[in-house]
């Protein structure tokens, strides 16, 4: 209990001992007096005072410095808002700053109401953004003003148009415009895309496809967002056929050619290699024949398009009333409309009589099967003329069939003579055997010889040769069954007892010692040391024997 008494004396004595002190001490000198305006009444809640006195070391002297309380000038202001870039220097009186910051009576001037100002011009009220502060896209203090801010309150928005990126927030604004509704961004789309790709033509925007948010999504305007074509042409017929580009209104129709008048020349653009002889017919275009949205089955086939313009009953009107046009017509064929003599088409039906040769070419018989089929076909003799001429004297070599067979679609090679000549053709000499087309004219009824003998043993009849004023017929036969056999001995026309000089001699009787049918006699000195060995150093200068032993007379 003591202490506790002991210790409230001590303080007690402590705080005289301040009193005492704080009294001797004296008091600063009081600031000089100022003259404040009875306005100050008025101005005082204004927003600007209230923001400025707040804050610590702001004084009245800090802004009014001429001693006065008139309006401080844009100079004042910069003296603590340096980093401030005013755009907005053309603002009313009484100063730039004081037109969007209010230190006056007027509660209306505050930097949240652009609007005071911009009602209309340069800028309209804002319509979608009424309830936002102008603050929120705008720096005003910045230059230029208008910060894209689009993705801080619009974040979730997907912001894809063609290439650009969509995390550019800039991008916004290539559409909207801040102070109109959205949805006035769509009449922007037209506008922009007759001079930026993808170019859009002013008449692409027809009926059903008046508007580009019709087939693209707002925000997502990438191709691959775009509105299937089925969507709204579901039930649009389709040429029936394989090819899945064809099932791909894209493939034909550009989209920004919705009229169609682009489809027909796109037809090019995968058939580039095919070719038509209807192309040179005015007003003849892929669609004439191919109806791309047919109205039903017989409008899908192209054949049904011959019939109506060709005049005919039916597309297999013509031949063996079940082939259609365009199974002989190839209607892709370059300049022409008619199938090629020859040409395979004919094969696909007729294959049984496919040949190769000078008989494949269909049409050289056939020339108006193809809308005639029951014409009669021309006889060997249309073609083989001179063949048939020469064979007509005989009754066996005038029917071709006999030695070429029966089917025309299939003439055989002319078999060997010895199918029929067998004697000839045993007999001939070696050489002959199989030759006898080289002497003789096979359609010829006589077997009239096309050659002679010198026609391939020209050698035998030249001017050295010792036979050569002989007919060959008196040695030879070319075959049987008539004529020489074989050829004859020389004795038949050169008897020994007859043969003059050193033929008399026994040694000198056997003629092919020396002599050859078709060749000169042999006079020459090594000839003779054949059977001469014993004299081959007799008279050895002399080049030849018969100088001095004659064979002649």
């Amino acid at each position: 209990m003591k202490r506790g008494l002991v210790a409230v004396a001590v303080l007690a004595l402590v705080g005289a001992a301040v009193i005492w002190f704080v009294r001797r001490t004296p008091a600063p000198p009081a600031p000089p007096a100022r003259d404040v305006p009875a306005t100050w009444q008025d101005v005082r809640a204004s927003a600007g005072h209230v923001t400025h006195l707040a804050l610590v070391g702001v004084t009245c002297a800090s802004c009014h410095t001429d001693g006065t309380f008139t309006t401080p000038s844009d100079a004042v202001c910069a003296t603590c808002h340096a980093q401030a870039d005013h755009t907005h220097a053309a603002v009313a009186s009484p100063s730039s700053c004081l037109g969007c910051h209010g230190f006056g009576a007027d509660a209306t001037i505050a930097p949240a109401a652009c609007a005071r100002c911009h009602d209309g011009d340069p800028a309209p009220a804002p319509a979608h953004h009424a309830q936002v502060d102008c603050r929120t896209c705008h720096a005003v203090h910045a230059d230029p003003p208008l910060t894209p801010t689009c993705a801080g309150c619009h974040d979730a928005v997907v912001r894809r148009h063609g290439a650009t990126d969509g995390k550019d927030a800039q991008r916004c604004l290539d559409c909207h415009r801040p102070h109109e509704e959205p949805m006035r961004a769509a009449e922007r789309c037209a506008e922009c895309h007759r001079t930026t790709e993808p170019r859009v033509p002013a008449t692409a925007l027809r009926p059903g496809h008046d508007a580009c948010t019709t087939c693209h999504q707002g925000h997502d305007f990438v191709a691959a967002s775009a509105a299937a074509c089925t969507s709204c042409h579901a039930r649009k017929p389709v040429m029936a056929v394989a090819a899945a580009a064809h099932h791909d209104c894209k493939s034909c129709h550009e989209p920004h050619d919705v009229d169609g008048a682009g489809a027909i020349a796109r037809c090019q653009g995968c058939h580039r290699t095919l070719e038509t002889h209807h192309r040179a017919t005015p007003g003849q275009t892929c669609i004439t024949c191919h109806a791309p949205h047919p109205a039903d089955a017989a409008a899908a086939r192209p054949v049904a398009a011959c019939a109506r313009c060709h005049a005919a009953a039916s597309p297999t009107a013509f031949h063996a009333g079940a082939v259609t046009c365009a199974a002989c017509h190839p209607p892709h064929a370059r300049g022409r409309a008619l199938v090629t003599p020859g040409d395979a088409l004919c094969r696909t039906c007729h294959a049984d009589r496919r040949r190769t040769g000078a008989h494949s070419a269909c049409a050289t018989c056939h020339a108006s099967a193809a809308h005639a089929p029951a014409t009669p076909a021309p006889t060997c003799a249309s073609c083989h003329r001179s063949e048939a001429t020469r064979a007509a004297t005989g009754a066996v070599h005038a029917d071709c069939a006999r030695c070429h067979g029966a089917d025309v679609h299939a003439p055989k090679p002319a078999p060997a003579c010895a199918s029929c000549h067998q004697a000839e053709a045993q007999s001939a000499p070696a050489g002959h055997q199989n030759e006898c087309r080289t002497c003789h004219d096979s359609h010829s009824a006589a077997l009239t010889a096309k050659a002679t003998c010198t026609t391939c043993h020209a050698k035998r009849v030249a001017a050295d040769q010792p036979h050569q004023a002989v007919a060959c017929a008196r040695c030879h036969r070319a075959h049987g069954p008539g004529g020489i056999a074989k050829p004859p001995t020389c004795a038949t026309c050169h008897a020994k007892a007859s043969l003059p000089g050193v033929h008399a001699s026994v040694g000198h009787q056997a003629c092919a010692e020396c002599h050859g049918a078709h060749s000169p006699p042999r006079r020459d000195r090594a000839s003779c040391l054949r059977c001469h060995t014993d004299r081959v150093d007799h008279e050895p200068d002399a080049a030849t024997c018969a100088g001095c032993h004659p064979f002649g007379s």
